[in-house]
């Protein structure tokens, strides 16, 4: 019992960090090429790995239910790691939005840098 509760709490956890990290606005460039690149890496592996971890708890726990009582604590813990899955798709929608709009910004920053340089030279001449 104690190690389906120990891992529901792990992919509860993991799915979080996900979530964290997709949303987290970048600093740079840098951060964002990886971001762009963890994020690709999820939509595959993470997302995988993670709904066969939530699939083989799933299973546990129906094993469970017909043999443990469960405390309130415990259903919504299982309620919480059966139910990220479904939120997966806002976190992606939400960084694809992050990811655009950090991208125009980027842009704009380094056009307004051009046109501040490109003045400069003009100016100096």
């Amino acid at each position: 019992m104690i190690c389906v509760i120990f891992t529901m709490y792990r992919i509860v956890a993991e799915f979080e960090q996900f979530s964290a990290k997709a949303v987290k606005v970048p600093d740079d460039s840098r951060e964002m090429m990886s971001l762009i690149s963890y994020m690709e890496d999820a939509k595959t592996v993470l997302v995988a790995e993670q709904w066969q971890a939530v699939q083989a708890s799933l299973s546990r726990l129906v094993y469970l239910m017909d043999v443990h009582t469960f405390t309130a604590e415990d259903m919504e813990l299982n309620q919480v790691t059966l139910k990220w899955p479904e939120k997966l798709g806002q976190i992606f929608e939400q960084n694809e939005q992050m990811v655009e709009a950090s991208k125009v910004s980027e842009t704009k920053y380094i056009e307004s840098r051009c046109t501040l340089s490109l003045s400069h030279i003009v100016n100096s001449t």
